[in-house]
């Protein structure tokens, strides 16, 4: 709604809601804060725009990602109900729709900001909906509307943002579409978003297919959904199967619903793909196979059909490193202990699956995978990297090397691989490279409860693998577990513990340290453990 339109409201109605003072001080409002960090081409949120500034986490501790909280819960568990906090919610919407003074502003701004707003929001969505359908007088429509736009636009605080949002969906007449988008490119807020957009009238689609292209997280989960149930158009029935899984959370989550919505089995039925098809469908049937939180392969009543023609293209066309894990998983899914008999009914016939079998094998031992591998080592793409090393370690080539080249120039997600060895002089290289990149002065200030995740996640993980190949170096690397029994992650203290216990030695000092470091131990598991090591 435009201000033209409210200023035009407020001059022929006494009730304002800027008579009283909001119940925040001085605070930007979460839609500011998203105009501001929208990258310039429009595109989705800059970096900086994806930490919303009323998130408060206690470092170190573990915490949702944007969406994820709402996404779990609805995937997982369903809404719930709270019969007494809706008719509370209720009557305190019908307080300030009454009245705005200050004293019940900020009385529903509480009730609504304490609360989890996916709990509640469809049952009082729908009870205010029967207050309008008996005409309850109470029930401006334009003031509803009006505290609508004002808590998604006005507030400083995530869950009166939600609930401002699920509330435009009640109305027509009014055109909130840049509120929307605006709110919706985050994570955070897109279910919302996505919710009002898809009653919207008939440019739902587009509204909400332009709306995925621009975040990948949970909100990629809840438009991707919505679009693939009912895909008319043909882009987004190609995108679906090319891009439209691919997310942050899972491709799990999306693979069945993108086949399905996006006709996976119909697209490959061509002569001759092009190259997007067949790498969008590679990597969406590795997460179908994988199975996990949504519908799978099993799921998917065209998947044997879909099966032959992509591998059948992939017999002529192979040469990308998601192609080749595609045909692995796909082997693999074919090898498995499993009721054939019931695969059978849905097209995995024994001729089907023996055929698949032998086409899968011939196309692993093509030659041509430890080149690519190797080559997408050398990539400085990390998401080529990841996929050229999850090849190359099947493959023969030398992801440790790869891996550790990218770990020395300050890359320390990259521990994961160099942890992955039984050779002690790559475990003493990693050692010696952890002790270069890590300050632990600074990051090992003493024990604390925590698990070692935020800001500096990467350097607790990086300290915790590298302790984890000491017991290949008996005696070595005492620093490393010195500053380990120090750390405020319980993970890394209990990681520094382990060497130990598998250490038939210990270095000088090292027993004064552990004391030291079990009598300031805060976790009673490890402080047990502590105590273990000190009596053996």
């Amino acid at each position: 709604m435009s201000m033209t339109f409210l200023d035009r409201l407020m001059r022929r109605d006494r009730w304002h809601l800027d008579l009283a003072e909001a119940p925040w001080a001085g605070r930007p409002s979460l839609h500011d804060f998203l105009v501001r960090h929208t990258r310039p081409d429009g595109k989705g949120l800059t970096p900086e725009g994806q930490n919303l500034p009323d998130e408060q986490v206690e470092p170190g501790a573990i915490h949702w990602a944007a969406g994820a909280k709402d996404g779990v819960r609805r995937h997982h568990f369903g809404s719930g109900s709270a019969e007494g906090r809706v008719r509370e919610v209720v009557a305190s919407l019908r307080a300030v729709l009454g009245q705005p003074d200050a004293e019940r502003l900020a009385a529903l701004y509480t009730l609504l900001r304490d609360g989890e707003t996916l709990a509640v929001v469809d049952e009082v969505l729908e009870a205010l909906r029967a207050e309008a359908r008996a005409g309850a007088a109470w029930m401006d429509v334009e003031r509803l509307h009006t505290l609508a736009l004002w808590l998604a636009t006005r507030a400083v605080d995530r869950e009166p943002v939600k609930f401002g949002l699920a509330m435009l969906g009640l109305f027509t007449g009014f055109d909130d579409t840049e509120v929307l988008h605006t709110l919706g490119q985050h994570d955070e807020f897109t279910l919302y978003a996505a919710v009002v957009l898809s009653n919207s009238g008939e440019d739902s689609e587009a509204a909400l297919f332009a709306l995925a292209q621009r975040v990948h997280g949970w909100g990629r989960v809840h438009l991707v959904e919505r679009l693939a149930e009912d895909a008319k158009s043909p882009a987004l029935r190609r995108w679906l199967v090319r891009e439209g899984f691919r997310n942050s959370v899972m491709y799990e989550y999306l693979a069945h619903v993108c086949a399905v919505g996006g006709g996976l089995r119909e697209q490959l039925d061509v002569s001759e793909p092009d190259d997007a098809l067949l790498s969008g469908a590679s990597l969406l049937w590795v997460a179908l196979l994988a199975g996990g939180p949504a519908p799978d392969v099993d799921s998917y009543e065209d998947g044997a059909a879909a099966a032959e023609l992509l591998f059948g293209h992939l017999e002529r066309r192979a040469s990308r490193l998601e192609h080749y894990q595609a045909v692995d998983a796909q082997l693999s899914w074919l090898l498995e202990e499993a009721n054939w008999n019931e695969r059978a009914s849905r097209g995995w016939m024994p001729e089907v699956r023996a055929r698949l079998q032998a086409r899968c094998e011939a196309l692993l031992e093509r030659p041509l995978w430890r080149g690519l591998a190797e080559q997408g080592l050398a990539s400085e793409d990390p998401v080529t990297f990841h996929r050229a090393a999850i090849v190359g370690g099947k493959v023969g080539a030398d992801v440790w090397s790869a891996a550790f080249r990218r770990y020395t120039a300050g890359d320390l997600g990259q521990s994961w691989w160099l942890a992955r060895t039984a050779d002690p002089e790559r475990a003493r290289r990693f050692v010696a490279a952890t002790l270069e990149a890590l300050d632990f002065a600074q990051l090992c200030t003493g024990p604390t409860s925590q698990a070692g995740f935020g800001p500096d996640f990467e350097k607790h993980h990086a300290h915790e693998l590298a302790l984890g190949v000491l017991p290949l170096l008996p005696g070595e690397g005492w620093a490393l577990v010195n500053a380990g029994l120090r750390s405020p992650s319980v993970r890394v203290r209990n990681s520094a513990l382990k060497v130990l216990g598998a250490w038939p030695e210990w270095p000088v000092g090292a027993a004064e340290a552990l004391r030291a470091a079990h009598a300031r131990e805060p976790d009673e598991d490890l402080k047990v453990e502590a105590a273990a090591l000190l009596a053996r």
